[in-house]
């Protein structure tokens, strides 16, 4: 991961918040708050935006389309395939992880091997 900051800031978020966590949807917005995956936290605390019909904006206001939700939020964090795709046991991708406390565990396995890789200077 080249960018541990935000790994941190999403992993801090989702933990303190899991009421906003939800790895079925990248992201909605409503009323009571927004909600997110993984990879929705990744672009929401990157500035990007979403709606309550989960359509997304960059910080530019660009539309981000469907497909291409996944890839931003890979680049924001810089995720290498290793960590994106998992070991060769993994059943799915680190953004499709269905089982929340499953992906959480991935993600702050990822965020702090990053966070000791910097810490030595790497």
């Amino acid at each position: 991961m080249k960018n541990p900051a935000l790994g941190r800031k999403i992993l801090d978020h989702i933990t303190a918040n899991r009421d906003q966590f939800d790895m079925s949807d990248y992201g909605f917005s409503s009323e009571c708050g927004t909600t997110a995956c993984i990879a929705g936290w990744a672009m929401l605390l990157s500035g990007y935006q979403v709606d309550a019909n989960g359509s997304w904006s960059s910080p530019d206001d660009t539309p981000v389309h469907g497909g291409y939700l996944s890839a931003e939020a890979r680049a924001l964090l810089g995720l290498d395939d290793a960590e994106y795709y998992g070991d060769s046991f993994e059943p799915s991708t680190l953004f499709g992880e269905a089982d929340e406390d499953r992906a959480i565990k991935r993600f702050r396995a990822i965020v702090e091997a990053s966070e000791a890789e910097v810490a030595r200077g790497q």
